[in-house]
């Protein structure tokens, strides 16, 4: 068929019939992802406990053309690949401080100065890309993931009298392994707690 302007028109002959039961089956049909579905990358956490004069098993660099403090060369078997790093793997804090905008060697120091233990907050590599590129806020992408009420837990430094002890009971939570009640009390201790 052939209209005024000089153009052909063409009919398409075959229908499309929707049918829920069977699904969508039309090659024609693409379905395109929704920008609004793309997921917010999420941090975790790794806690690294290491033994007197044993090695994290890692390597911490800043690369160039690439932004962050990345990990690399994670030992197998190491205590960092036990506590789930993974080579590319991007810092954001270490020991409660956010390390995106500290320059490396004072990251590093911080490392180094933690003794045997070191809690690392990561993104993997892919998804601190992702955020980068959307422009969006590590900081806030790290307050987000540990929500509104979070705070590091308090450092408590006692004296210990020769004669009393610490003047402390600890007595654990019945139903709640791992769990403790800290009260103050005298060095002897009666029932199920532990006077120190």
């Amino acid at each position: 068929m052939t209209s005024n302007t000089g153009l052909e028109i063409i009919r398409l002959t075959e229908t499309f019939t929707f049918n829920p039961k069977e699904g969508i089956d039309n090659p024609v049909m693409v379905t395109i992802e929704d920008a609004d579905s793309v997921s917010t990358p999420s941090p975790r956490l790794c806690v690294l406990k290491r033994d007197e004069g044993e090695s994290y098993g890692f390597n911490l660099r800043v690369e160039r053309g690439r932004q962050g403090h990345i990990v690399r060369n994670v030992v197998s078997g190491g205590v960092a690949g036990f506590s789930g790093l993974k080579d590319g793997d991007r810092l954001l804090e270490v020991n409660n401080c956010f390390v995106e905008d500290v320059p490396h060697p004072e990251v590093a120091g911080k490392i180094r100065l933690s003794g045997n233990q070191l809690c690392l907050l990561l993104l993997d590599g892919e998804g601190y890309e992702q955020a980068v590129s959307r422009g969006e806020d590590l900081q806030s992408l790290v307050s987000a993931h540990k929500g509104e009420g979070c705070r590091p837990p308090r450092l408590c430094h006692i004296t210990r009298d020769p004669a009393s002890g610490l003047g402390i009971n600890f007595i654990p939570v019945e139903g709640e392994k791992g769990r403790f009640l800290c009260e103050p009390g005298s060095r002897r201790c009666s029932g199920k707690g532990w006077g120190v």
